[in-house]
């Protein structure tokens, strides 16, 4: 298997606990009327509805899942909801809930923000930023178990940071620490799994990380194999060979272990891997279904809903997919995937000046993908050839092995008879022959090159 394509942001990982999902046994606690009590400042009534689901959780009298789908309305970059956690925090410091939401905050804005593992170790004032914020959730996580010790969703954002960081050995003592704890919590465990996935074990080959995977799964079916909130388990290492094939750039491949994970549980995680899949081979129909089965149980999964319109844009319903978008950024304002595809869409249906308000929304937490950039680049050339060129650029520069924003960069120079153009080529013909083949596309950019040094008079 090839190395790992790098995917943007909404390829992005969601949370680690958004797939266990069970039906509730007790009250539920929806989104809608967590943010509005958050909204309203009712604190107090924040903090007694949440410990009593989980307080309910860990006595198993309903799923933990309740749990974990309550914390997820904090997943969101709307800055109403940013303040209003810092004010919760800052009005009852001591209130675990409030630190671990603000947590989860924190953790979702971080994501958002980190295009690349590689730039961000080449771009170290961006890595030094990212860094300091992955610190101040995880305090946030931390202080919030020091006080709310059984709550699962502080120990599943602790391992998740330690997985990040790529330290095993954290993520092995912390899921001691937890199970200790929590030993029968599914988020915990799911978590902890993901640790293996071959996306996550840099220094293991993905057949290492898949042996592994199994073996530790296999001794957790032994344990809980039975507890319906532990279906997942059934599909779990089928799905990572999905996702493994899927983020590899082989979709073909990954549907065949998508389906096999979704006939031992329909979880939606698995289903939205294999939407995803479907979106990247073409099959765009089957893909809609998939989002809207996800959907019609939580209607609130950004994830799905992105998915939803990005298939129903591929199937020529572009009203259909701007409305998706719409409510996909009503639940996560600031996300730059959500507002860059948007930008996109209302640019093909000719809405340029809000297509350019949604492109420069995307920047405070998109700056570092190129894919914001170069749609950037794309929305601004007819009117600002400066800002155009300069967005292409970045694009190119944060991608520089990622022929796609290369060529767009070069074609930018070659449309505008920039003699730039030859060292982007130049570098697009690199990366062509560093493991993508790029066929015609290359030959046609070496033709082009040839015939802007001779109008030109180009150097070299």
């Amino acid at each position: 298997m090839t190395a790992f394509k790098t995917l943007a942001f909404g390829a992005l990982l969601f949370l680690s606990f958004a797939g266990i999902q069970a039906p509730a046994r007790g009250e539920t606690l929806d989104r809608s009327a967590i943010l509005q009590m958050l909204a309203g400042g009712q604190f107090d009534e924040l903090d007694s509805r949440l410990e009593r689901i989980d307080d309910e959780a860990n006595a198993q009298k309903r799923p933990e899942g309740d749990l974990t789908r309550a914390f997820r309305a904090f997943a969101t970059s709307d800055p109403a909801v940013v303040a209003q956690l810092d004010r919760w925090v800052a009005e009852r410091p001591n209130s675990g809930m409030a630190l671990v939401a603000r947590g989860v905050n924190r953790f979702h804005l971080i994501r958002i923000m980190r295009y690349d593992e590689a730039f961000r170790a080449a771009n170290e004032a961006f890595a030094l930023d990212l860094k300091i914020k992955e610190r101040d959730a995880f305090v946030d996580a931390q202080k919030g178990l020091a006080i709310e010790e059984m709550n699962p969703v502080g120990f599943v954002w602790s391992l998740e940071l330690f997985i990040d960081w790529g330290q095993p050995q954290e993520v092995e003592k912390w899921y001691r620490i937890a199970v200790n704890d929590l030993p029968a919590s599914p988020a915990i465990h799911r978590t902890y799994l993901s640790a293996y996935a071959p996306w996550h074990q840099a220094g293991a080959s993905w057949q290492e990380s898949l042996i592994r995977l199994q073996e530790i799964t296999a001794s957790l079916e032994k344990g809980f194999g039975k507890d319906p909130d532990f279906a997942w388990l059934a599909g779990y290492l089928e799905y990572v060979k999905g996702e493994t094939y899927r983020l590899d750039g082989q979709p073909e491949s990954a549907i065949a272990h998508f389906d096999t994970a979704l006939a031992a549980s329909d979880d939606p995680e698995y289903r939205l891997g294999r939407g995803r899949a479907e979106l990247a081979m073409g099959a765009h129909q089957k893909a809609l279904n998939d989002f809207v089965q996800i959907l019609s149980d939580d209607p609130d999964f950004g994830p799905a809903v992105h998915g939803q319109a990005l298939a129903k844009e591929a199937l020529g319903q572009t009203a259909e997919a701007l409305a998706d978008l719409d409510r996909a950024i009503a639940l996560d304002p600031m996300n730059p995937l959500y507002l860059t595809d948007r930008a996109r869409l209302l640019r093909k249906s000719k809405r340029i000046d809000e297509a350019r308000r949604d492109i420069d929304n995307a920047l405070p937490l998109g700056e570092h993908d190129p894919w914001v950039q170069v749609w950037r680049g794309t929305i601004y050339e007819p009117i600002d050839t400066k800002t155009a060129a300069g967005a292409f650029q970045q694009a190119a520069a944060l991608a520089p092995s990622n022929p796609l924003y290369l060529k767009r960069y070069a074609d930018f120079l070659l449309r505008h008879e920039d003699c730039e153009a030859i060292a982007a080529i130049e570098l697009y013909d690199e990366a062509c022959r560093t493991g993508n083949s790029c066929g015609d596309k290359a030959r046609e950019l070496e033709t082009a090159a040839t015939a802007l040094k001779t109008k030109m008079s180009c150097p070299g």
